[in-house]
């Protein structure tokens, strides 16, 4: 392990830089260990390796950051090669970095869906199932149009035209029933 010493002086990190790497080194192996990451023995001992690599290498070896969004950075991260093996020289540091990234920052988006259902599945729709009200939410999630700019293709309509006379039907044939 990279420990405070005169040769890390010499690489002009420094004694408070080195500090701060190994700390965040030890950080870093914790939170692998909180996600659901299948990391190997190995790959863990790689991923500290190349942790290091990625702290200790001069800026003109690395990608540079560019005002844009950090996934497109750390793909293009991943294309860093290693001279020596002309393998990816962080793959398992971007695999980590790519798995943090989809982590959720807050509960806005689920607190969004909560509210939606409660707009859809109100008391006078408390019999819809839940395959409708699924339904229902992935087309007010995917629909990009505004709802009253959308028209249907000629097959849905007559689909649902079709559906509901049947839907109709049955709805008479038990009420007739019942009297």
């Amino acid at each position: 392990m990279f420990t405070d010493s005169k040769i890390a002086e010499d690489f002009s990190c420094g004694k408070t830089k080195t500090t701060q790497i190994i700390n965040n080194l030890h950080r870093l192996m914790s939170l692998v260990q909180r996600l659901p990451l299948d990391l190997s023995d190995t790959e863990r001992e790689l991923l500290a390796d190349q942790y290091l690599d990625y702290q200790l290498a001069p800026t003109d070896d690395l990608p540079q950051y560019e005002n844009e969004d950090i996934d497109a950075f750390w793909q293009r991260m991943e294309t860093v090669v290693d001279v020596l093996t002309d393998k990816s020289r962080f793959d398992v540091l971007c695999k980590l970095a790519k798995s943090v990234l989809v982590l959720p920052n807050s509960n806005a988006d689920s607190e969004r869906a909560f509210s939606i259902v409660k707009k859809i599945h109100t008391e006078s729709r408390a019999d819809l199932g839940n395959d409708t009200i699924n339904s229902l939410l992935s087309c007010k999630f995917n629909q990009k149009a505004l709802c009253y700019e959308y028209k249907p293709p000629e097959d849905v309509l007559k689909a649902a035209k079709c559906a509901t006379m049947q839907y109709n039907v049955q709805m008479a044939c038990n009420i007739s029933n019942k009297n």
